[in-house]
């Protein structure tokens, strides 16, 4: 069968995952005594925008509660003057290793509490953690845990309306439990949220079934949903896992996660190792236990904060900026013409916005394969590259491109149905397989047929006329009057 080849506007590889996409299990309030500075300072040297925090009902409505409070007080004002913003897991009940279902009175005024006094510093609030597991929730259904998510949401929605809700980050990517959420209680949280840990396995062929399958009940359920992975890891502490592979495989994941729309973000577990519990649980850190550096934290590092390493602008003002955009843009391609949609669109806007690119660079990646613009390097620098420099005035008038037959192009979408209509009819009105149109021709036909006007009659003669029939540059309404148009047409068709 004959692809359909359209030109790749965009080209420059994939473009890596962010800071403003990938957080940390940070956990500070519970595990950062004495090290308080050390954590200011990864956290800080690291560029981190996104923490996850555990709540926890424990110490928060305990005997010690007054001391708790102002020490969650203190790391709350700790992640604000970092610029960190905050998902706070509000998760168990109020005795130590207790993990059934709460008295349900007494977890409404556990949430009540926490969300009343931190609502301000909080942007996402998660209800529980792992409630598919039976090591956190007893019993581990969904009919546990819905009365649970739903007292929590009641509250949030009164106390903190502008939050964002999360499901209890499941024990893996469970779509029947997802499913069930979706099924009876789609109110009670704004985006589903699920755990990674496949780092055992000897490939990701787990992880993308799981993947598939909760793919499918977002489709089902909640098409426009996103989701967030709340933890990903890999530990050390298993045999044969060697920090070099357990940094692999976090960026492995995250290139598998973020090829789906629907991948929000995902928090990287954990900031350090433990050191009070089994070897399993202890090694999960991109720092040790005293937070010195690991290989997996050079690589953290290495994650840009944003798009050209640039802290994200607030969604209105990129909103705008994108309208600017296209606006100009489309004084070289046409109005609705611009042949880039989707993700490729989105990284030409972040290109606009973070990068410092001209209008001009912008409209001539999309002409040379991003050869004038780069995903990574800010503008005032690949200016100075040959390859921009050989690029960025090819071709260049300052007025409207003219793409083919002296017309601009059409956009991406309506180029490809047109050519899918073209080859329909060539497949059933002719003998498609005697026409000799193969894929290195079909771009010219295709062009020929969508902007030169050539009827399907002229197109299927091509080849077996030796090429009378169509024209490279000529439209067909002067082309037809030709002798040699009129010799080609003349040929019988097989």
């Amino acid at each position: 069968m004959l692809a359909i080849f359209l030109l790749v506007f965009f080209t420059q590889g994939v473009w890596a995952q962010t800071k403003d996409v990938v957080g940390l299990n940070v956990h500070w309030a519970l595990g950062g005594f004495n090290r308080e500075g050390k954590y200011q300072k990864r956290l800080r040297d690291g560029k981190t925008q996104w923490a996850r925090e555990h709540f926890y009902q424990e110490v928060i409505m305990g005997e010690g509660q007054e001391g708790w409070l102002a020490r969650y007080d203190y790391v709350m004002r700790q992640y604000k003057g970092l610029n960190i913003q905050v998902v706070g897991m509000l998760a168990y009940g109020r005795q130590h290793g207790d993990f059934n279902q709460p008295d349900l009175s007494e977890w409404e005024e556990f949430v009540t509490t926490v969300v009343r006094r931190y609502g301000k510093d909080v942007a996402v609030w998660e209800v529980w953690n792992e409630p598919d597991s039976p090591d956190f929730l007893v019993p581990n259904t969904a009919a546990a845990y819905i009365p649970i998510l739903n007292v929590a949401s009641k509250v949030i929605r009164k106390y903190d309306p502008h939050a964002r809700i999360l499901n209890g980050g499941l024990s893996f990517p469970n779509a029947s439990f997802a499913r069930t959420l979706y099924e009876q209680v789609p109110k009670d949280f704004d985006a589903l949220a699920f755990h990674v840990y496949t780092c055992r396995q000897p490939n990701h062929n787990l992880l993308q079934a799981q993947l598939a399958e909760i793919d499918t009940v977002l489709r089902t359920y909640a098409p426009k949903d996103r989701v967030w992975v709340t933890e990903f890891g890999c530990s050390t502490g298993s045999s044969g896992i060697t920090q070099e592979y357990a940094t692999a495989y976090k960026q492995e994941v995250l290139d598998i996660l973020f090829a789906y729309p629907w991948m929000e973000r995902a928090f990287i577990y954990t900031i350090r190792n433990r050191d009070d519990a089994g070897a399993y649980e202890n090694n999960f850190g991109l720092l040790d236990v005293d937070m010195e550096i690991l290989p997996g934290w050079v690589w953290y590092q290495g994650l840009l904060r944003g798009p050209y390493d640039q802290k994200r602008v607030d969604s209105r003002t990129q909103t705008a900026q994108a309208k600017k955009l296209r606006k100009e843009l489309e004084h070289y391609f046409g109005k609705g013409n611009i042949p880039v949609h989707g993700e490729r669109w989105t990284q030409l806007v972040d290109a606009y916005v973070y990068g410092g690119y001209t209008v001009k660079a912008i409209a001539q990646g999309i002409r040379f394969g991003g050869k004038t613009v780069h995903p990574t390097i800010l503008w005032k620098v690949w200016r100075k590259q040959e390859i921009y420099q050989d690029y960025i005035n090819k071709d260049w008038t300052g007025k409207m491109f003219i793409h083919a037959y002296g017309k601009p192009r059409i956009s991406a979408a309506k180029e490809q149905e047109k050519s899918e209509k073209l080859l329909s009819i060539l497949k059933e009105d002719y003998h498609f397989d005697q026409l000799r149109i193969n894929a290195d021709n079909w771009p010219l036909l295709s062009k020929a047929y969508i902007y030169g006007n050539y009827p399907e009659e002229a197109i299927a003669r091509v080849q077996i006329s030796g090429g009378k029939t169509v024209h490279p540059e000529i439209s067909w309404h002067a082309w037809r009057k030709r002798t040699e148009y009129q010799e080609g047409m003349k040929v019988p068709l097989p």
